[in-house]
């Protein structure tokens, strides 16, 4: 999957000067757009926190409008009957999505 492409997807500021920040990260076969009304629920103007919600890095070949963080199948194999092969892609797969969001 190593896709190194920059994450996008839509934002909720509710501060110019925010002390923090919160990802709010969607499953599998969602988007970003799903998740982003989370952030007027979970808002609160005395905290000063801005959201952010990215779109997973790689489109499910089945269902190109899903996206994926890793791959479920590394391998062509079920993550659920995965050998240290395929644990490995998963891992890197996994840790490639995250360094896209530092």
């Amino acid at each position: 999957m190593n896709n190194k492409t920059p994450l996008n997807g839509p934002c909720f500021e509710s501060s110019e000067k925010p002390e923090k920040l919160v990802f709010l990260l969607h499953g599998y076969g969602d988007n970003a757009e799903n998740f982003i009304p989370l952030a007027t629920h979970l808002h609160d103007p005395e905290l000063n926190i801005n959201f952010y919600a990215p779109n997973a890095p790689s489109s499910i070949p089945q269902y190109p409008i899903g996206r994926q963080w890793f791959d479920l199948y590394p391998n062509g194999i079920n993550f659920n009957e995965a050998g240290s092969a395929e644990k490995e892609i998963l891992k890197q797969d996994c840790l490639s999505s995250l360094n896209l969001i530092k």
